[in-house]
Order: structure tokens, then sequence, then C-alpha cells
């Protein structure tokens, strides 16, 4: 149990927490140096969150976990070298990925006679993981939007993995969401004492990495908890699209703002939770 509390929370909310001070103390770098940093540090972190639980993956890769490692790794690759230069078309960027994952993945899913459903059944999810990095686009330079939506949906959704009987896909998702803490206990901690300036607002490929980590994460789920309750699942996904009602609140202050994102953002994800608990009777 200890050595899960330091694997799955403790060392990812440190590894958020070094990532938060790194970027603070680069500051006088230019935007697109800034930038390709705290890509690069949240893309060699999200392999060391993964392997402090999960092991250091096999190549080739043998099971469905081996090759979400390695999805996570080749997406954080890709954010460094492309997105960091070029954000656009992030819908049909995304889109097309998490296809590709869900299909290497899921692979035995899709070689059944029910390959079709199996398609459909991952295509909703897969269009609100797009729709969410698209909007991302617009809304990614404030400081605390796209972080709390990230926490709250990684939180909510282990909690659904976690009742469906996922358990290692739901402590990988506690280890992101320990990890986005750690960034977020940092800047809004400056922010009390009126320094949050100083710490950087994650950029958007950061954003993009986190979900796309988080999409996987979903995906297997889908294709593998055995006990997934499918009505929470849909629901939990409603979180990622909050901040179209949220970005309004970009003009309250600085302290406000996260807990107020927290509050709207937390209704679909406890709605989902509440749902996914097993019924007696």
């Amino acid at each position: 149990m200890t050595n899960l509390l330091i694997a799955g929370v403790l060392a990812p909310l440190l590894i958020g927490i070094g990532v938060a001070v790194f970027m603070a103390v680069s500051t006088k770098l230019q935007t697109p140096s800034a930038t390709i940093t705290a890509t690069l540090l949240t893309a060699l972190s999200i392999p060391v969150i993964y392997w402090l639980l999960e092991g250091v993956p096999p190549f080739p890769p043998i099971a469905s976990k081996h090759k979400l490692g390695y999805v996570m790794a080749i997406a954080g690759i890709f954010a460094v070298f492309v997105l960091t230069w070029h954000s656009g078309y992030r819908f049909i960027v995304t889109a097309i990925t998490l296809g590709f994952a869900s299909i290497w993945i899921g692979i035995r899913k899709f070689s059944g006679d029910d390959w079709l459903w199996q398609a459909l059944f991952v295509a909703f999810p897969i269009a609100i993981f797009a729709s969410a990095a698209h909007l991302n686009i617009k809304t990614s330079n404030t400081p605390y939007l796209w972080p709390v939506t990230l926490i709250v949906f990684a939180i909510a959704s282990a909690f659904i993995y976690l009742l469906g009987g996922y358990i290692g896909m739901a402590q990988l998702n506690g280890a992101v969401a320990a990890f986005i803490g750690g960034y977020l206990l940092f800047r809004y901690g400056a922010e009390l004492f009126g320094i949050g300036e100083k710490i950087p607002i994650l950029p958007g490929p950061v954003h993009w990495l986190l979900l796309i980590v988080l999409a996987t994460i979903f995906l297997s789920a889908v294709f593998f908890a055995p006990k997934l309750n499918n009505l929470s699942a849909a629901i939990v996904l409603f979180a990622l699209l909050a901040p179209l009602y949220t970005y309004r609140f970009m003009n309250l202050s600085l302290r406000i703002q996260p807990i107020a994102i927290a509050i709207v953002t937390l209704v679909p994800g406890l709605i989902a939770v509440l749902i996914s608990f097993p019924t007696t009777g």
C-alpha cells in the first residue's frame, strides 16, 4: 500500500511540482523555447509516471497495457516536435491519433465479427476528445481552465474505472491527476501569495499531450474494463466540454477562477461516478 501511494500519488505530485518549478525559473526564455521546454518536461514525465506503476514495457509490447505505454511516449514525441510549432487541425490530428491508438490497443476486439460495433462504440469518445482538443486551441492561454478541467476528468474517470474493476488503469489515471495537481498546487499557492504570474501557463501542446494520455486510458477501459458502466463512461466525457461554459469565468479573480471552474466541471463528473456505483436487489 505504501509503495502504491508513493508511485501513484506522491511521486507524480512531486514531478508535477518539479515541472512547475522548472518553468518558473526558466521564465526568461522566449515563447517558443518556453513552450518546447514545458512540453518536453511533460513528455519525459509521462513515461516515468507510467513506469513507476506498470514497469518498463517490453519491446515489442505483449499486452494492451504495454502498448498504452508506447502510445503515451509517441504522443509526447509528436507534441514536442510537431504541436509546439503548429497548433492547427487539432480536431483531425487528435481523431486520427486516437483512431490508430484504439485499433492498436484493442486489436483483439476488432478482430471479431462485431468489429463494426466496436468501431462505432469508440467513435463517440474519440469525437469528444477531438472536440476538446480543438476547443483548447482557442482557450489554452488561461492559467487554470484546462489544468482544472483535466484533473477533474482524471479523478472522476479514475473512480469509474475502479468501480468497473479496472484497477490498474484507475491507478494510472490517478497518477496523471496527481501530476497535474502538482503543477496546480504550486501555481495556485503562488497565486495566493500574489506571485502567480511568475509561474508560466501550461502551453497548448502540454494540454493536448495530457488529453491524449487520459484518452488512451479511457479507450483501454472501454475495451477491457470487466464491469465498466457505459452510461457513466459516456457522461464523464462531458466534463471535457465544460470549458465551453467555464471560459466565461476568465474575468473572475485568479484566486476564485479554479474553484468556479472545478465546481461546474464536477457536475458531469459526480453524476457519472454516482451512476457507476453498483446497485443491489
